[in-house]
């Protein structure tokens, strides 16, 4: 008896049952005279990162007021990129906090903790130059 759980080839990625909405997807291109094409799509949340954005382009008078998603066609290569970037989220906060330790042990002192959270902030920071918004229902 065949294995029910092995993915064939050219099969699409079966996703949970989010509710699907129209907006500007991140990774396609496609434009209607000079303005983005509206698709539908997986919604990106609106975490602090995108608000950021957002409030930087209010601020400059360029914000457009587009709902981000991904669609369905880059659901699958989202969902790697976000993994990808979740890992090294981890990896890189994980080695933040062992070299902060390292610092403390080293010398228990208010310049080693505020040094080796310095680090811990870039490294973090260095982290998120991958970054990829999360997608609801991917």
């Amino acid at each position: 008896m065949p294995a029910t759980s092995e993915k064939k080839p050219g099969t699409a990625v079966k996703h949970s049952k989010a509710r699907l909405v129209r907006g500007v997807c991140i990774y396609c291109t496609k434009q209607d005279d000079g303005k983005p094409k509206h698709v539908t799509g997986y919604p990106i949340k609106e975490d602090y990162v995108i608000s950021a954005i957002r409030w930087i382009k209010r601020k400059t008078k360029t914000e457009q007021g587009n709902r981000l998603v991904v669609c369905e066609k880059h659901a699958e290569e989202h969902q790697k990129k976000r993994g990808g970037f979740e890992r090294s989220l981890i990896i890189y906060g994980g080695i933040g906090a062992f070299l902060m330790l390292i610092l403390l042990v080293m010398s228990l002192s208010l310049g080693s903790f505020l040094a080796g959270l310095l680090l811990l902030i870039f490294l973090l920071a260095t982290a998120h130059m991958r970054y990829v918004p999360k997608a609801e229902g991917i």
